[in-house]
């Protein structure tokens, strides 16, 4: 196949980067010609153009969806839709997931939408949740499929008017690691402060200040928050306020996480808002206990009581009562990351997800036969 991959933003690499980097890496290693169009250059578009793949940069891909520009923007996508000729297109985040539906309705190929967090999340102003469910609606028949990453997400299309036959939901997956990259009996179990390690940008709808408010309060707990972003410094002053700068480290954005991951005890994701993380999956792959937020996706990687806990409301109080579970407990850390290494191997590996999405996007690629249809309903069940 021909595949031309569209997201907002290469400059970064969260998770929605970081899905899109892999994808189109096994693809291009497996014969198929990519090319990745993306909003601005950065991280990710390095990682890619080192694999050999091309990458074009579309910087009208970054504004806010607006009357005038975004015109030029799906006549520029589309020239590039007409000259890459893809069998088909892939768009990722929503501002490219517009301009791309757009563009390749017009071009007449097929496009593949990934619904990696719904534009409509509950970390934007009412207004603008209400702007972007409508839009949401109206691109939803431009798309020959979209894959939702969690069945939160799916759950919420359907609720904002997208017809659920349209959509399918594929669990975010990743490649594993090595056995050095794994958390160790003997570390659940080591005296001291139990180490609980946070891997998220510093931004909205991520929400470091809850968390740093429970390490506060719970004693026995040291944390390292790995990750930058615009509400770093506040997340500092509120460490000196507290008093705890000595049990609190900023490692800034790291290339050895896994390292990072093997070295802690427990995994914390706290958030207002979620698609399907992927950090929480590396903690369960490094056999790391995790606690997460209730909030979108974020739950359904977890079994809860029995691989991790999920915070029901996000309540300080609700993060203190998990965290002083964990570090009273050295067994139940022990058992819990187990389990959740187990559920990893069984649910989130990359080969899993990306059989799924192979198959999805050969469907999509063209006419659905009676067997392609097989293969989507059968994804839909699993």
């Amino acid at each position: 196949m021909r595949l031309m991959f569209v997201i907002t933003r290469g400059d970064i690499l969260g998770g929605a980067q970081s899905y899109v980097r892999d994808l189109a890496r096994q693809f291009h290693d497996d014969g198929n010609q990519v090319l990745v169009v993306c909003g601005a250059k950065g991280e990710m578009t390095d990682a890619l153009a080192a694999a050999g793949i091309a990458v074009v940069q579309a910087p009208g891909l970054l504004r806010e969806i607006h009357p005038v520009h975004d015109p030029r923007s799906v006549a520029s996508m589309t020239r590039l839709i007409r000259s890459f000729r893809p069998d088909l297109v892939t768009s990722h985040s929503s501002k490219a997931g517009i301009v791309a539906r757009i563009a390749s309705r017009i071009a007449g190929v097929p496009c593949v939408f990934t619904v990696h967090g719904w534009a409509f999340n509950s970390s934007e102003s009412v207004a603008k949740r209400a702007v972007y469910r409508s839009i949401e609606r109206a691109m939803a028949p431009l798309a020959s499929r979209i894959i939702c990453v969690s069945n939160d997400s799916l759950r919420h299309g359907v609720a904002s008017g997208i017809a659920a036959k349209r959509m399918v939901t594929i669990h975010n997956g990743i490649p594993d690691v090595t056995t050095l990259f794994r958390a160790t009996t003997n570390a659940h179990r080591a005296s001291g402060l139990m180490r609980v390690v946070s891997v998220t940008r510093f931004a909205p709808p991520k929400d470091q200040a809850t968390l740093i408010r429970a390490v506060a309060r719970t004693p026995g707990v040291s944390l390292d928050l790995v990750g930058m972003g615009p509400t770093e410094p506040a997340a500092r002053n509120l460490v000196t306020t507290l008093g705890i700068a000595d049990r609190v480290q900023f490692l800034g954005n790291r290339r050895d996480v896994p390292a990072i991951l093997a070295g802690s005890q427990v995994f914390a994701l706290c958030s207002r808002s979620e698609g399907f993380p992927l950090a929480t999956l590396e903690a369960m792959r490094a056999e790391l206990p995790v606690i997460v937020s209730n909030v979108g996706g974020a739950p359904e990687a977890v079994d809860d009581g029995r691989s991790g806990l999920v915070v029901a409301d996000n309540s300080v109080d609700g993060w203190v009562e998990a965290l002083t579970r964990l570090a009273t407990n050295p067994d139940l850390r022990v058992r819990f990351g187990r389990s959740g290494r187990a559920g990893y191997e069984e649910r989130f590996t990359f080969d899993r997800m990306y059989s799924h999405i192979a198959s999805a996007y050969r469907a999509a690629a063209r006419p659905e036969t009676a067997t392609e249809r097989g293969v989507i309903q059968q994804i839909q069940r699993t």
